[in-house]
């Protein structure tokens, strides 16, 4: 094997490529290993002039990168990207069609391009929304149709059972509906001849002083 400062001196050691003079540098006195730096700010530093790219890949094909320009930083991976924890339980994805699912590790709908969130236990709030200001014209929640010029309405929203669908809020330029298994517009054989006082009556209504 062959230990370089063995004796472990407040000793830099550097390594130059012919167009990189600082290609590794190992900074003795702070602990730190930089690669196109010869001051690393942290632990491990990579800097270059164009967008630096730090790349893990395994053999069979999987790989994931990490990427910085002057503004953005990227994450890019073939697959998905996955967030965990110490456990290496999942809490976390960013699915090959962009989406981010939390407490699922695939959308039950292939249509859906936004947000899937799942609780696997009773008594969990599925998500959160809350608003910290008490006064004013925040919304806690905003659902908007962009380039919508339609007068049909279109569907902002919909509720589902594991039966299917069981209700939904469509909106158009002017109006909102909110359309349920128990609106009256879903009902069929609808008859207004009965005898509603008797039933109403059948209730015991009373007034008290």
């Amino acid at each position: 094997a062959v230990t370089i400062n063995e004796s472990g001196a407040d000793v830099d050691f550097r390594v130059e490529s012919d167009d990189n003079a600082n290609m590794l540098f190992v900074d003795g006195g702070n602990d730190r290993v930089g690669i196109g730096t010869a001051s690393p700010d942290t632990t491990m530093h990579i800097e270059a002039a164009s967008a630096p790219v730090l790349k893990v890949e395994q053999t069979s094909g999987g790989w994931g990168e990490l990427e910085a320009d002057g503004t953005n930083f990227f994450i890019q991976s073939v697959g998905a990207i996955v967030f965990r924890n110490h456990a290496d339980s999942e809490y976390a994805r960013i699915d090959t069609y962009g989406r981010l699912l939390i407490g699922t590790t695939s959308a039950t709908n292939v249509n859906h391009k936004g947000l899937s969130v799942r609780a696997d236990s009773y008594g969990e709030a599925v998500a959160k929304f809350s608003h910290r200001v008490a006064t004013g014209d925040g919304q806690v929640l905003m659902l908007e149709m962009e380039n919508y010029d339609g007068s049909a309405g279109t569907k902002m929203a919909e509720f589902n059972t594991a039966a299917g669908e069981v209700g939904n809020i469509k909106a158009n330029q002017s109006s909102t509906a909110y359309n349920t298994s128990s609106d009256y517009r879903m009902k069929e054989n609808v008859n207004y001849t009965w005898d509603a006082t008797t039933k109403l009556k059948q209730l015991k209504p009373a007034k008290f002083n």
